[in-house]
């Protein structure tokens, strides 16, 4: 119910604003929300798939949705600065 709510406010706020970039990582996080929700409804949970290893040094497993939260993010912030 909690993502359900803030996807609502993100979606607003994406529709609402001029600004292209913003648009953009708003419309990811919004994206990423919404295949996490989906996810959760369909199989109870979200299903990660993509572990990344480098060496000896593992990477949280991970799925498209988390990358596009993440993506999101980082755009929203330098958008921000």
């Amino acid at each position: 119910v909690m993502t359900i709510a803030i996807t609502s406010v993100l979606t607003v706020w994406m529709w609402r604003t001029p600004r292209a970039l913003l648009q953009i990582g708003l419309g990811l996080i919004v994206g990423g929300a919404l295949g996490n929700i989906i996810d959760r409804a369909s199989i109870g949970a979200v299903a990660d798939f993509l572990h990344v290893f480098w060496g000896n040094w593992s990477f949280p497993t991970f799925n498209i949705a988390d990358s596009c939260i993440t993506v999101g993010a980082i755009i929203v912030l330098l958008d921000a600065l």
